[in-house]
């Protein structure tokens, strides 16, 4: 409950709770915080004002015009008319540093804080930030929109590069931790459980958060970094484009409704695109791709271009059928033209294992190499990406290995 000594410090801080407050409506409710509305006083004051007293030469109805644009003005500036008081239902070190990340990482799709409990600095009572009348983001309102999330979920890589520059960790992000602003963008909110790369070694009883978002590998005493992060975010991701939320990670590749290959197989790049979670959505943290949230962030945008249909895809070899022998110690050679630096390669196979892709020039040395995720009996297809460093036009050879039997099909495109 809110407590009389936390209303009257805010309120001499220049701010004012919502009547709903009187009513114990807060905002919402977590395991460790209470958030209510406030709005600035000297906003209310000048509104209250305009409302009370018509000013001489303007008729009642011209003014009431007049309120209602103040009224307009000040709803779209966050900050600047209203915010969310956010109250720890305990005293503890985890609310100071909460604080001190918010104020140390400064980014426009970081949640900003507006104001703190100056009296209480070793335990704050209570602090303020900005307010999202907008909600958080839900999968229906990005349905057929991919391309949306996959650049608002770059964006919040740039916002988490940030973070993690500054030495700290989020820990908890989700669809319901990241906010909507007017302009429709993401903001990643909610630093609760943040944690400064001086404490990477977790000490707590039990670990805190959202265990349906973490990792596998979430545990007590658990080594924190940035793969933590940005596997939560990747699995937000895929919430959001699916429809649903996985609880295992082998349903990525095994279930229609989460293998978005075969459920947005009438989309550019879908193929690409649940390469992409297959890469970061993964058991064991040694299985992540290496690179941090900038990586993930131009990844994305990547992709977003090629969902979009900015970035079309360059048939470079198609056979559609094909027998072992075709395959031998030479490879299967095709052109490549100047400018493409990605070879997304598609091989059919008639039996499941792994397959060993390696990529050779025409004076065989290797240029690139890859491993397949694993066949299985619902998906003979396997995806994977070559890099290769843009060159100028030239004959490759793709020769593929591994304990998966023999392609009976291959495709290859590149960008």
């Amino acid at each position: 409950m809110l407590s009389s000594e936390v209303v009257r410090s805010v309120e001499s801080s220049g701010w004012v709770l919502h009547p709903a407050v009187a009513r114990r409506q807060p905002l919402g409710e977590g395991g460790g915080a209470t958030v209510y509305r406030v709005f600035q006083r000297d906003v209310i004051d000048n509104l209250v004002k305009l409302a009370v007293s018509t000013p001489a030469g303007s008729s009642a109805h011209e003014h009431a015009f007049a309120v209602l644009e103040n009224v307009e003005s000040w709803v779209t500036s966050p900050g600047l008319f209203c915010g969310a008081l956010k109250v720890p239902k305990r005293e503890e070190p985890r609310t100071r540093v909460e604080i001190r990340a918010m104020q140390e990482c400064v980014h426009p799709r970081l949640v900003r804080i507006l104001r703190s409990d100056e009296e209480n600095r070793e335990f704050p009572r209570w602090f303020i930030m900005d307010y999202y009348p907008r909600g958080t983001p839900r999968a229906e309102d990005y349905v057929n929109n991919v391309e949306g999330v996959l650049r608002q979920g770059a964006n919040i890589c740039d916002a988490l590069e940030v973070l993690h520059r500054k030495g700290y960790f989020h820990r908890d992000i989700k669809p319901s931790n990241i906010l909507v602003a007017a302009d429709g963008g993401w903001v990643l909110g909610d630093l609760g459980i943040v944690l400064d790369d001086d404490r990477t070694r977790h000490t707590e009883g039990s670990l805190p958060g959202s265990k349906d978002w973490m990792p596998p590998w979430r545990m007590t005493k658990v080594s924190f970094d940035a793969r933590f992060d940005l596997f939560m975010l990747a699995k937000t991701l895929h919430f959001l484009i699916a429809g649903e939320k996985m609880k295992a990670v082998s349903w990525l590749k095994e279930d229609g409704d989460f293998n978005l290959a075969l459920k947005l197989a009438g989309i550019d790049g879908a193929d690409m695109l649940q390469a992409f979670f297959e890469r970061h959505i993964v058991e064991k943290p040694d299985a992540f791709p290496q690179g941090g949230a900038k990586e993930m962030g131009d990844q994305l945008r990547s992709l977003a271009d090629i969902v979009s249909g900015k970035r079309p895809r360059r048939v470079l070899l198609a056979i559609p059928r094909m027998t072992g022998d075709e395959w031998n110690a030479e490879g299967i050679s095709f052109f490549v033209p100047a400018g493409v630096s990605t070879l997304h390669v598609r091989t059919k196979t008639h039996a499941a294992g792994v397959m060993h892709l390696v990529l050779y020039d025409d004076d065989r040395r290797r240029i690139s190499e890859t491993q397949s995720p694993p066949a299985n009996s619902r998906n003979l297809w396997l995806d994977s990406t070559l890099s290769i460093s843009p060159r100028g036009d030239t004959f490759v050879h793709l020769v593929v290995g591994g304990d998966a039997a023999p392609p009976v099909a291959v495709h290859v495109t590149g960008r």
